[in-house]
């Protein structure tokens, strides 16, 4: 799927039918790696495993002259979607590309999308919670623990935002088992 949008930028999935560029899965995880700690993110031998064997796996991305610079990684899981990862380049950030992006993804989804976020602690996690807020996701309200995404880290406490509306806690154990491939995290 492809389409180019008025200002230049191309739509494009990543990683659907397992296919995704040695080129565009580098852009990818270097966005990530400039984008996310250590210990909310996998390994790049990880992360490039789920692209060619995870059929449930893809990146929705927006794509400058064949570069991406804004992308959403999301798992497809029985009765729901979970994004994974959403990052802007650095020097592409503050264009409004996350919205039109977002905004993009929330429209294509045939079931809730789920996403897990930082506690509103300081003011850079309380703009990412408003910034999901204003596009109509909302705050669940249950504890939720990011399990640990390399070795050496522990679990993180975070929140789990959804929409269209609030979802279940029992997502919960589809989220380990599915995308963290863990069950042992599924304490309430």
């Amino acid at each position: 799927m492809q389409n180019v949008l008025p200002n230049g930028f191309e739509l494009k999935i990543l990683g659907d039918d397992n296919y995704i560029s040695q080129k565009h899965f580098n852009e990818l995880f270097k966005i990530i790696k400039d984008s996310f700690p250590k210990s909310e993110r996998r390994t790049k031998d990880a992360f490039y495993s789920l692209f060619k064997n995870e059929s449930r796996y893809f990146a929705v991305s927006l794509l400058k002259n064949d570069e991406v610079v804004c992308f959403f990684t999301i798992w497809r899981l029985k009765n729901f979607y979970f994004g994974d990862h959403f990052a802007t380049r650095a020097d592409m950030r503050n264009l409004k590309l996350g919205s039109i992006l977002l905004n993009y993804v929330k429209d294509m989804l045939d079931m809730p999308l789920v996403i897990e976020v930082e506690p509103d602690e300081n003011e850079l996690t309380h703009r990412r919670m408003e910034f999901y807020k204003r596009h109509g996701f909302v705050l669940n309200d249950f504890a939720y623990f990011l399990p640990p995404m390399m070795k050496g880290c522990k679990p993180l406490s975070m929140k789990i935002m959804s929409y269209p509306k609030e979802v279940q806690k029992d997502i919960i154990c589809e989220i380990y088992e599915a995308v963290y491939n863990t069950k042992k995290s599924c304490i309430f």
